[in-house]
């Protein structure tokens, strides 16, 4: 990691320390107990600081696990059972105010309703925000409610993110596809798809949502904290168009029952494959 604007290990522990309390060395990186009680590891994967925790059975319905990662705190993502936070490193003057914006919450759920907040009930960002996705490079499409889009960088299909703003907030939500009643079996397979790509790909985690046509929406969020910098925008945009490409185009092809039982079969079996090979 460059020197010039990332952050210096020393200066990651001791932010760490400020924000959640106690901390000591553990393997590559450091066992944190927060002021709380919690107990998780923090480590540098190149220029991210992740907190992670363990002990979580992952779920066995991946719709449920889908509703659940949308109610953790903004930053957090739940996708494999146990929340984890994502923090980029190239802001060394805002680590601090996020970590202790994140000791607050982590690694707890949000209150039952937190996403249908962020959902509906926060005012759309305007011209200033529009400004911030110029500076950092991405064209905003002031739309007629006031709102404000961008169109993500993909190979294939065309994508927007729109961005809302609630309670010190900025939620960026890509939108993949708009569906109506499909089988259970294309729902699962579709959260199946959605929690793979979100534990690969930093920041985003699945999100579905119910627009006012009563369609539902399927695709990825990302949320941020203030201040909302035009490298925060760059980042999150850049994560919600990575995400797109690696499964925008597929998601539309497991609508179809059969299709999406094939999918949960594979899925399934490769799952087992890979537990069996970490036991041996």
């Amino acid at each position: 990691m460059n020197e010039e604007g990332m952050v210096r290990a020393e200066s990651v522990r001791s932010a760490l320390e400020r924000a959640f309390g106690m901390i000591e060395p553990n393997g590559n990186g450091w066992r944190v107990t927060s002021r709380r009680g919690n107990v998780f590891q923090a480590y540098r994967s190149g220029a991210w600081l992740v907190l992670a925790t363990h002990g979580t059975a992952p779920s066995s319905d991946p719709l449920a696990c889908v509703a659940r990662g949308q109610r953790v705190p903004a930053g957090v993502k739940s996708v494999g059972g146990s929340p984890r936070a994502e923090i980029p490193l190239h802001e060394a003057e805002w680590l601090e105010a996020d970590l202790v914006r994140l000791a607050r919450r982590f690694p707890d759920e949000a209150p039952d309703g937190g996403a249908e907040d962020r959902q509906g009930n926060g005012d759309w960002v305007g011209l200033d925000v529009a400004g911030a996705c110029s500076e950092a490079g991405w064209e905003p499409i002031l739309r007629p409610d006031g709102s404000v889009a961008v169109k993500l960088e993909t190979r294939r299909g065309f994508y927007q993110a729109r961005l809302l703003r609630a309670g010190g907030e900025t939620r960026l939500f890509g939108c993949l596809r708009e569906r109506g009643a499909v089988e259970e079996a294309s729902m699962r397979a579709e959260a199946v798809m959605l929690l793979r790509v979100a534990d690969a790909v930093r920041l985003v985690r699945p999100a579905i949502q119910t627009n006012g046509g009563g369609l539902d929406e399927v695709g990825f969020e990302v949320i941020i904290g203030d201040p909302l910098t035009p490298q925060r925008i760059d980042t999150a945009l850049g994560a919600l168009s990575v995400a797109a490409c690696a499964c925008g185009s597929e998601l539309a092809l497991i609508e179809e029952s059969g299709a999406a039982e094939r999918f949960l079969s594979l899925a399934s079996a490769k799952a087992g494959a890979l537990a069996e090979a970490t036991q041996q």
